[in-house]
């Protein structure tokens, strides 16, 4: 049994060898091509970009920008508070043909009612209305825009109005839109006002009920068939003439969740014509790639040891490997060479390990990195069992007692104490002796004389 347990050891140790000194190579992640002047791929659970075309170039973002306005009326204004469109946050900057509900100066309707025309409809008019009722003014509200992309890292992002509507110095990027939208859709409400397909708009003071259709046909074949995509939900779609075809959706197929941007997209002329509309086409060929290309793998796995530790005091060995407390998972391209992770072990109290250790003793954790980017940290557990040798440990502690620098001093200074004590004892003997000797001798003198006489 000792034989095949030296055995098993030897193997473990082997295979930790042979994982630890495995080359490190960068990894080039898999790619593709959108027909689009700029799109993003993002993993909806971690925020990671998966794929980018142009990501960070500045364009014109449309009614894309109307996630952001919808976001920040949510985070700060409640959906039943009343608000009264005023006349000049139905005329501001509206001069041009865009989407509307056709809100009238002086209609009274709640903020839920006005998401909902923003996101679904794409009503540029309630996108005034709502940055009056929040900031106070148009210009106040789109000052807390750039506040809020700056806050969530965008780098390429700049609004001059609520709506979207073409500005030369309104734009964005699609990986700032992506940090946008991923934020937005953190808020349970925003993804289910983005997600509806059709709504009823309550009657107002100054007009009935409305009923308004996603301009998403990637949800929705009520108004436009063609598009449909079952994987899909949310976000928003967005059109200029200068920005082309835009488009923002999530993508669920069970397994992953992803986030897809598409920029400046154009049209696709049809033998009846009319055109398709590219950006829808083109996020569904991005899905289906992030589908197809990534999937949830095990980097670090359960079965084999990642480290060996030295054990002070073992009666049976003088060391014990370490295991991973549980399997690290992570979404990687299909084909991902799992060599290519970079792990750091970190051994508590200092790397000293003392017998006696359990099976399952948590002994210290494990960084774990890919190229050169932090991904994640996992507990290391003893396999096995190693037992304490007290004979070991007593004679570790009286050498440990005598190594100690005061014990040191005092067994130096013992002998030489000695050795003082000793030629002091012989001089002061000596002494006496002689002391004794001339005491005698003038005795002895006395003595005659007192018998002279």
């Amino acid at each position: 049994m000792k034989i095949i347990h030296k055995t098993t050891c030897f193997i473990a140790v082997l295979l930790l060898f042979c994982f630890s000194c495995a080359p490190v190579q960068a990894y080039s992640y898999p790619q593709t091509h959108v027909e689009a002047k700029a799109a993003v791929l993002m993993d909806m659970d971690t925020g990671k970009i998966l794929f980018g075309q142009n990501a960070d170039e500045r364009l014109y973002s449309a009614s894309l920008t109307k996630i952001m306005t919808a976001m920040l009326a949510l985070e700060n204004a409640e959906l039943t508070d009343v608000v009264t469109a005023s006349e000049n946050a139905v005329t501001y900057g509206l001069n041009i043909h865009g989407s509307t509900i056709n809100i009238k100066a002086g209609e009274t309707m709640t903020l839920e009612s006005l998401i909902y025309a923003t996101l679904v409809a794409s009503a540029n008019e309630a996108c005034n209305i709502i940055a009056e009722h929040v900031s106070g003014s148009i210009s106040g509200f789109v000052e807390l825009m750039n506040e809020k992309a700056a806050a969530l890292g965008c780098k390429n992002t700049h609004f001059t109005n609520a709506h979207g509507l073409h500005d030369e110095d309104h734009y964005s990027s699609a990986s700032d839109i992506a940090r946008i939208a991923y934020a937005a859709m953190q808020i349970p409400e925003f993804v289910k006002m983005c997600n509806t397909k059709s709504v009823t708009i309550p009657a107002t003071n100054m007009s009935p009920e409305r009923t308004l259709y996603t301009t998403n046909y990637l949800i929705s074949t009520e108004k436009v068939d063609g598009y449909f995509y079952k994987y899909a939900s949310g976000i928003k779609t967005g059109f200029t003439t200068p920005a082309g075809h835009c488009l923002v959706s999530t993508a669920d197929n069970g397994k992953l969740r992803l986030l897809g941007v598409i920029m400046g997209a154009g049209g696709i002329p049809q033998q009846d014509g009319t055109e398709k509309v590219q950006s829808f086409v083109e996020i569904v060929k991005l899905f289906e790639w992030g589908f197809s290309h990534f999937s949830v793998q095990e980097a670090i796995s359960v079965t084999l040891p990642v480290a060996q530790v030295n054990v002070k005091f073992g009666a049976n060995t003088n060391f014990v490997l370490l295991y991973p407390a549980e399997p690290f998972s992570m979404l990687l391209p299909t084909d991902f060479d799992k060599s290519l992770f970079v792990t750091k072990v970190n051994i508590y109290n200092d790397g000293i390990i003392e017998a006696p250790v359990s099976r399952g003793d948590v002994l210290g954790d494990m960084d774990i990195y890919l190229d050169g980017a932090y991904c994640g940290n996992v507990k290391l557990l003893a396999l096995t069992d190693v037992q304490r040798s007290n004979t070991e440990a007593a004679a570790h502690g009286i050498k440990g007692f005598f190594r100690k620098p005061w014990v040191r001093t005092v067994l130096i200074l013992i002998p030489i104490f000695l050795v003082l004590y000793i030629a002091y004892m012989i001089f002061y003997n000596a002494m006496r002796r002689r002391a004794i000797a001339a005491g005698k001798y003038r005795g002895d003198y006395r003595s005659r004389r007192r018998h002279r006489r």
